[in-house]
Parts: structure tokens; sequence; C-alpha cells
């Protein structure tokens, strides 16, 4: 071992490599004397073949060797590279420590002269807020010295209102018992005013008077119905209670001398027509010696028995029972009258076809009219009518309804060719005045109706293309919608006909409502 020593460190591992070679080469020599010659070949090509991979890991140690050798000096390299990095870094975290030292006392320094300032600001404001205090508590005082005054001021004020306070309740109270002695006499005037009417309410409904005043009543209406509607065609005979057997009223006609009675009747709602009316008004119109076609009666309650309108013929006579009559509708009896005596002539035929049928028309028209206005007695009304347009068909065999439409339709047609024919006239005579020759010149394009006609309504603008348009129209309304139109388009009009101006309502202009 100690001449193992005398060889340097890199050649220690070789030597004790190749030692070992050797005696393991010796021992497997003296183990293999005995051995044949070709065991002794095979032993010696083994062992070749040993040397050779013992070369090569030879080769393979001193590479090893080298590799380490390479890697002690990158470590020794690498150790003073760490030292010199320590080194920069210590003597990096020195100047950083002498900046921030030195950044430190300069923040410190500033803090100092900051807080002086700081210092020296809150003093001064706290100066000028001793001041402002002093001033306001001045301002103060002297606030409520002027409040003091104003207090004193409103007190007087109020004294002197508190005065003229009394004084104007004085005056109230003597004008309101003024207004109470006006209102008094107005109300006893009113009163005086409503015993009249009381009275008269009492004398027309309660007293026993009552059917005589009503009487005469009904007998002025029919009288001035007659005269202003009529033409006095009727005969009109007041009888009341002179003549026993007979009604309140003769009505006889100046043409045909057929004579109808009329049995007036003027009862309180809770209290209706008894029967014992009904049967003296049938005893009444069946006396022979009256010579009447038929007979009305009319009440203005309800007749015990009947319906509001009903109608019978006993003994070839036509009796008529009218509830809920009121002296407004006065033609309501008179066209009951012409039924009576139409129906008459149409039992004995001694009327032509055409005055019956014109009678028929009136009657229909007028019981129509009367359902259209008086609500209240539209069933009614409505019941007269479809029993005139029954007779109508079974004496002429057509509908009197769908007569009158077809007139209807006749009349709105003939108006409108009117209308036409005067739009075409008007037009006629506008377009001799219009020079439509000028009116198109220098036009892109002409719009006209059905691409020929020319009318008194045209409108002239610019279109998309700045191109001027002429456009004629049928009337005012189309056009006026068309100049509406371009002008959201914001497109330029450049000429058009003169426009209607529709009439506007004037606000004093009064509604009169006509009520029946």
């Amino acid at each position: 071992m100690q001449n193992l020593y005398g060889y340097p460190k890199e050649a220690h591992e070789q030597i004790v490599n190749g030692g070992i070679m050797i005696y393991e080469f010796n021992k497997k020599f003296e183990k293999k004397v005995s051995l044949s010659s070709d065991e002794i070949k095979m032993e010696v090509e083994n062992n070749n073949i040993i040397m050779l991979e013992r070369e090569k890991n030879n080769k393979l140690d001193m590479v090893v060797t080298a590799l380490e050798k390479n890697n002690k000096e990158l470590k020794e390299k690498l150790d003073e590279v760490e030292k010199k990095c320590i080194f920069e870094r210590e003597s990096y975290l020195k100047k950083e420590i002498s900046i921030k030292t030195e950044l430190y006392e300069g923040f410190e320094e500033k803090l100092r002269t900051k807080d002086d300032r700081l210092v020296s600001i809150r003093e001064d404001t706290i100066k000028k807020e001793e001041a402002k205090h002093n001033y306001l508590k001045n301002e103060l005082e002297r606030e409520r010295e002027n409040k003091k005054t104003e207090v004193a001021r409103m007190q007087e004020w109020l004294n002197t209102e508190k005065s003229n306070y009394e004084y104007l309740k004085k005056r109230y109270e003597c004008d309101l018992e003024k207004e109470v002695a006006n209102q008094t006499d107005a109300y006893k005037n009113e009163i005086v005013e409503l015993r009249g009417k009381i009275q008269e309410y009492f004398n027309r409904y309660e007293n026993k008077c009552k059917g005589k005043i009503f009487e005469e009543d009904f007998y002025k209406a029919v009288e001035d119905y007659n005269d202003k509607e009529e033409a006095n065609k009727w005969k009109i005979s007041h009888v009341g209670s002179k003549y026993g057997g007979m009604c309140d009223i003769i009505f006889q006609h100046k043409d045909t001398g057929l004579i109808i009675l009329v049995e007036s009747k003027n009862n309180l709602e809770k209290n209706p027509v008894p029967t014992k009316d009904v049967d003296k008004f049938y005893r009444d119109v069946l006396d022979v010696t009256n010579n009447a076609i038929g007979g009305i009666m009319i009440s203005t309650s309800k007749i015990q028995k009947k319906r509001s309108y009903e109608s019978e013929v006993v003994q070839n006579k036509k009796l008529l029972f009218i509830s809920h009559f009121s002296l407004k509708n006065i033609g309501q009896l008179f066209c009951n009258l012409d039924h009576l005596v139409i129906e008459k002539q149409i039992n004995n035929e001694g009327q032509s076809k055409e005055d019956r049928n014109d009678l028929l028309i009136k009657q229909y028209d007028f019981y129509m009219d009367e359902y259209n206005i008086h609500n209240t007695r539209s069933k009614k009304s409505m019941a007269n009518a479809e029993e005139i347009r029954e007779i109508y068909h079974k004496l002429n065999n057509e509908d009197i309804k769908i007569k009158k439409k077809k007139e209807k339709k006749g009349k709105k047609k003939k108006k409108k060719v009117e209308k036409v024919e005067n739009e075409e006239k008007n037009e006629e005579k506008v377009e001799i005045h219009m020079n439509f020759e000028e009116l198109e010149k220098n036009c892109d394009f002409i719009k006209k109706i059905n691409n020929e006609k020319q009318t008194k309504f045209y409108l002239k603008y610019e279109n998309e293309e700045n191109a001027t348009k002429l456009q004629y129209f049928s009337d005012n309304h189309k056009m006026r919608k068309k100049m509406e139109k371009i002008e959201k388009e914001g497109k330029k009009i450049i000429d058009h006909s003169p426009l209607k101006i529709k009439k506007i309502k004037e606000p004093n202009d009064t509604i009169i409502k006509i009520t029946t």
C-alpha cells in the first residue's frame, strides 16, 4: 500500500484494477493447467474478450475521471461566482440601507415641516372660526332685536285686525239677518206658490171635480191640435155630463160623417179606472141612438182588466183602450181616430186604393216615429205599427217596410246622381277658367285620374329624385291627405289648388234639444 501512495491519486484505481485482473488470470491459469488445448483456446478467447472489455472500461474510467476533473473545476468556479454574488449582494444591501436611511430621514424632515405647516394652518383656522363665531353672535343678537321689534309690530297689527274683525263680525251678522229675512220672504213666496200648485194638483187629481178640469184641458188640447195639425177635418163636440148615455167628447169626420166617441179619465196611478166606468163606456158606445162606429177610452193611469193598449170589436164596433195617456201626445189620439175611420171605410169599400194606402202609410210613419222618440211607449207604438203593416200586407200583398226602404234607396240614389251631376258641372266650369297647359309646363311627371281626366284639385311637388311631379285628385280630402304625407316625408310642395276650410263651430253656438 505504501508503494501505491507513491503514485498519483488518478492512477490508484487503474493500478488496482490491473492487479486484480492479473491476480484473477493467474488464479484461473493455475486451475486450467490440466485443461485440453481446445479448452485452453476457448479460455484464451474468453480472456481476450475480457481484456477488450477491461480496456473499454479503462477508457470509460479515464473519461469519467476527466469529467469528474471538469466537474471539480466547475464547482470551484461556481464557488467563486457564489462568493462574488454574496459580496455583490452585501454591497447592494449596504447601498439599499444607506438609500433608505437617507429617504427616511428626508421623509421625517418633510413630515416635521408638514406638521409645522398643519399647526400653523390649524391656528389660522381657529382664529378665523373665532372671528366668524363672534360675527355670527353679533348678527344673532341683532336678529333677536329685530324679531322683538317685529313681534311688537305684529302684536299691534293683530290688535288692529281684532278690532276690524269685530267690526266685520257685526257687519256680517247684520248682513246675515238681512239675508235671512230676504230668504224667509222668498221661502214664504215659494210656499204660497207651492200651495197654489198643490191646490191645482188637488183640484186636478183629488177633488171630486178633477174629471171636469181634465176634460176641459183635454178638450182645449184636442181643439188646438185639430186646428193646427189636422186642418179642422174633425167636428168636435164637448158633451161631458150634459147628456146621459154619451161619452165626454164626440168626434165627427167632416168628409165621411162618421162618429167616434171618446171618454177621458183622470186618475192617479194608485187609483186605476174601475170596471164600472169601463162598463158604462161599453153601454155608451154600443147604444144604437149614438150612431157611432166605435169609441176610444183614454186614461192618465191604468184601466182595470185592460192592457196598456188594447183593441176589441163588439157588435161590429171597434173599441180602443189607451192607458197612461199624456196631453203631450194628442197626435196618438188622432192617429187612432184615423185608424178607426180607415177600417170602417175598408169594410164598406167606400175609399179608393190609393187614398187607403196613403192613410195606412201615414199611420205607420206616425207609430214608427212614436216608437223611435218615446221609449216609454215604444212597445205600444211598435204594436200599432205592426198592426198597420199587417193590414197593408193583406190589402196589397206587399210589405210596407220593404216599400219604405225601396223609396228611401230611390231617394238616396237620386240625390247621389244629382250630386255627381252638380260636381261634373262645377268641374266643367272650373276647367274653363283653369289653364292646364301653363300648370303642366316644366313637369317631369304628370299623374291624371284614369290617365286622361283633369280636375280642379291638383298638387305640384318634388319627388325623391328632385323631379317636378303634378298629380290630379277627385276631391279636396284626397289632396289634403297627400299633402300631409309629403310634408311628413320632407318633400317640397311647389303649388296646389285652394284648400276648402271646414267650418268650425263657434263657442257661442247653442244646441237646442227638443224633448217631447
